[in-house]
């Protein structure tokens, strides 16, 4: 008996114009028996996408690792109308199958994800987060352990 594999990500990934970006997908399979692909969802032989297909042009997806390579760029209409951003969105088929040497899925799962794409503002990034303190709520001790012993 086969399970569906599974599949996920935070629904919108934020990246910015003419930066090489890398978009992963976490796939899966819960019998962890069989060989897990991705692949860009397509029209044919059956709609697996409607007007969503290819929306990442000249994007590229990992089949194995599961991730989308693209150098993002604004939409020709989202320039025309004066916008500084644009969103896409990137429809992905997950599959299992038996062996790495198969190509008839055991079963396909669908998963979208949305991408926007803006200017790297100016200041982003510029500084790195700095932890400057770490409250201890229960007031515990924290020791080394002896090795000696």
């Amino acid at each position: 008996m086969n399970s569906i594999s599974v599949t996920g990500s935070i629904p919108l990934f934020q990246i910015y114009l003419n930066q090489i970006a890398v978009i992963q997908i976490a796939v899966g399979d819960v019998d962890n028996d069989q060989v897990v692909r991705c692949r860009f969802a397509t029209q044919i032989p059956i709609d697996e996408c409607g007007n969503i297909c290819s929306d990442l042009t000249n994007a590229s997806i990992d089949p194995v690792f599961c991730f989308i390579t693209w150098t993002p760029v604004l939409r020709p209409s989202d320039i025309a109308n004066g916008l500084n951003s644009s969103t896409y969105v990137a429809a992905i088929t997950v599959e299992d199958f038996v062996n790495e040497s198969s190509t008839t899925p055991l079963s396909s799962v669908p998963h979208q994800v949305l991408v926007y794409v803006s200017y790297k503002p100016v200041n982003a990034c510029a500084s790195k987060p700095n932890v400057t303190s770490f409250p201890r709520r229960n007031l515990a001790c924290y020791g080394k352990l002896n090795q000696n012993r």
